[in-house]
């Protein structure tokens, strides 16, 4: 009797333990041993949707700007950013300027929208769009009255990373995004604010 009492103890007990090996909750996730706590840390519930990441959207918007490029002999109008040439803008003399209206930006391209101005007459561009490279357009700063503007390192709250007291030209474009757009001033480059540039390289924009 006692030798039956303890086998079926050894028989409870081993089907207890192949119960635990072989069983495995489906809803609970996985974490190999040895991995990196952080990896534990952001293991979430399988059974519950994880809510998309906000995308930071730039709104369309349009800026002025003039060319500016040291290249006399043209300047390239592409039909998409790094593409085909559809034009080419030949300054001809220095009394000539042209002028720009862009609605996007794209890996440092700039979407034109035409015509394109000049101190001549109007320059329709093939198809009514072209794209042209921020370093061969300029832009200035409105600030007349010797405002004090700000160039920041990201737009609208970021950290300022110089300070333009003066009227300043020649301004490299970098990007655009919404109400602010990227420059390059003197080997800086940070965010200002739209409605403080102006396009036109002979007269104020005030």
């Amino acid at each position: 009797m006692k030798k039956v009492f303890i086998l079926s103890c050894v028989i409870a007990l081993l089907s207890s333990c192949g119960s635990n090996s072989t069983t495995n909750d489906a809803s609970s996730p996985t974490v190999v041993a040895g991995q990196d706590k952080s990896i534990e840390a952001t293991v979430v519930d399988q059974n519950k949707e994880i809510a998309p990441k906000a995308a930071t959207e730039c709104s369309p918007n349009k800026l002025d700007v003039y060319l500016n490029d040291p290249d006399d002999s043209g300047t390239n109008i592409r039909k998409n950013p790094a593409g085909d040439k559809v034009m080419q803008l030949v300054r001809g003399d220095e009394e000539n300027e042209f002028f720009l209206t862009l609605t996007e930006s794209k890996n440092g391209w700039f979407k034109i929208k035409g015509p394109i101005g000049s101190m001549k007459d109007d320059i329709e561009i093939p198809g009514g769009i072209g794209w042209i490279h921020g370093s061969v357009i300029s832009v200035s700063t409105r600030n007349y009255a010797g405002q004090d503007l700000q160039l920041l390192d990201k737009p609208k709250d970021g950290n300022v990373v110089k300070v333009l007291d003066h009227e300043s030209y020649g301004l490299r474009l970098k990007d655009m995004c919404g109400e602010w757009v990227q420059v390059e001033y003197k080997g800086t480059v940070g965010w200002i604010e739209a409605s403080w540039l102006c396009g036109n390289p002979l007269t104020s924009c005030s």
